[in-house]
């Protein structure tokens, strides 16, 4: 929590380094088996402006951000929705909330460093927690459990791991 909410931590990592390009992966909240407050939205904004503000000290050239499809609102569906619907729908959890207006300030900020947004709709890996909901669904497939799905939804799957070689 330290490093999300802490600018002088940012600037002291980044410092005396030379980077080009910041991925940006840090996320707090998004868990549907989690009760969010004010706190998600706080914490994720605090962290995005955090960063952007230390890597341009340092002259970073490009931030991408992994976004998530939360920002289109996870209450309607998303299945089939356009881009330039993303401003018709404010997410009404905190989660989506704050990756909505991560995104919109990618779209309008004025830096010289090159701000990206790659939206991705639930990613997975191995070493991510039980509790996560590709992780928790593939873990009751294997233990004959029954699995809970909160709404009737569609899901791409794609697994992060190491090439076989």
């Amino acid at each position: 929590m330290l490093f999300r909410s802490d600018k002088n931590t940012i600037d002291n990592f980044l410092k005396d380094k030379e980077i080009d390009i910041i991925i940006h992966t840090a996320i707090h909240g998004g868990r549907r088996t989690k009760e969010e407050g004010f706190e998600i939205v706080y914490n994720n904004l605090l962290m995005w402006e955090n960063l952007v503000n230390s890597a341009e000290k340092i002259g970073v050239k490009c931030i991408i951000n992994i976004g998530s499809g939360a920002a289109f609102d996870r209450q309607r569906d998303i299945k089939i929705a356009k881009e330039e619907e993303l401003n018709n729908n404010v997410p009404k959890d905190f989660y989506g909330f704050s990756k909505f207006l991560i995104e919109k300030d990618i779209s309008n900020r004025k830096t010289n460093i090159r701000l990206i947004n790659l939206r991705v709709f639930n990613i997975f890996s191995p070493e991510e927690l039980s509790d996560r909901f590709i992780k928790g669904s593939i873990n009751k497939c294997k233990n004959n459990e029954d699995l809970v799905i909160f709404k009737n939804i569609f899901f791409d799957f794609f697994k992060i791991g190491r090439a076989h070689v």
